[in-house]
């Protein structure tokens, strides 16, 4: 208490510096996104698809970021400095981008980019190049945030745009395992992405709905493509669900609050698809082993065409019920 304390009364201190008209106002996002990471906004958002309940989303964001620490500390464990170091670039490039941004369109700084980079450095083998990770961080957040009014408005996941960059315009490059690689994981990986994906769930943080969807469709893909005489390859049944890529992807990705349905048969049917799109994926080349990522990114693509049918189809069955009552 008193430490949080200290920090407030600093904070208070340096507000005058960093306002509008301060010495340091060129710091003004900077310090309005530590505060806002520290301690509760004095504003309160009245727009966008990210408003859910009184917790405000910095404090969502510093839950996500906990819950895949898990997960970063097997990456690290298992590709050694080479992750360490993939994961301080993709952290300082997506800070310095936002910083940018925000000073030059007079916005406030928000923790998305830690979830960002955190996801990206997961995603990505770790001996990748890091000057390329730098750019596919910046074209994560300029064109799959920035451009669409930041944060809660974007339509697509930008972590899984920067890993689709380096994945199709830099194959070769990027070319080789990641922590979410398609092979069986150890189970003390399985352990950390299923922990912190349930604790995910049960916070309220994401909703059970999509999750479950993807599952769900991800368990009747793999059996379909243990059919006889299908064209799917030979992996076994348990390697295709518990892969990296599936596991995390259900949990961390396909339920994004943003770019996931809003309604909730929508969030059914939207997670529905990305299991059986990311399963029959794994065995196209063009994915390069990776099925999750393309799904999830053309799922959220038609994710408000899912919610608009939702949403005429309960009129129509609400309006049915009313003309036969009368």
């Amino acid at each position: 208490m008193r430490e949080g304390k200290r920090w407030q009364r600093i904070l208070e201190r340096m507000q005058p510096l960093c306002g509008s008209n301060g010495r340091l106002k060129w710091l003004r996002a900077l310090y309005e996104s530590l505060d806002g990471f520290l301690f509760a906004p004095s504003t309160a958002t009245r727009s966008g698809s990210h408003v859910r309940d009184a917790i405000d989303f910095n404090h969502i964001f510093g839950i996500v970021v906990l819950l895949l620490l898990p997960c970063a500390a097997v990456a690290a464990v298992v590709g050694g400095w080479h992750f360490i170091a993939l994961a301080a670039v993709c952290w300082a490039s997506a800070l310095v981008v936002e910083f940018v941004a925000a000073q030059l369109l007079h916005r406030r700084m928000d923790g998305a980019f830690w979830v960002t980079s955190l996801i990206v450095a997961l995603a990505v083998p770790a001996t990748a190049p890091l000057h390329l990770v730098a750019v596919a961080m910046v074209f994560a957040i300029l064109i799959g945030k920035v451009a669409f009014g930041g944060s809660g408005m974007n339509i697509w996941n930008p972590a899984l745009l920067a890993v689709a960059l380096l994945t199709y315009a830099f194959p070769d490059a990027v070319a080789g395992p990641s922590f979410l690689h398609l092979e069986l994981m150890p189970w003390y990986a399985i352990v950390a992405v299923g922990l912190g994906g349930l604790l995910l769930v049960f916070t309220g943080i994401a909703s059970w709905r999509p999750v479950l969807g993807s599952l769900a469709g991800g368990a009747i893909a793999a059996a379909i493509c243990l059919l006889p005489d299908m064209p799917f390859g030979e992996m076994p049944y348990l390697a295709r669900l518990l892969g990296g890529g599936f596991l995390f992807g259900s949990f961390f990705l396909v339920s994004d609050p943003v770019s996931c349905a809003q309604t909730r048969w929508g969030m059914l049917v939207s997670g529905l698809l990305c299991g059986v799109l990311a399963i029959l994926l794994q065995n196209v080349p063009a994915a390069h082993g990776d099925g999750m990522m393309p799904a999830v990114l053309l799922v959220n693509t038609f994710n408000p065409l899912i919610d608009r049918c939702v949403i005429s189809l309960s009129i129509r069955r609400k309006w049915g019920r009313r003309v036969r009552n009368d």
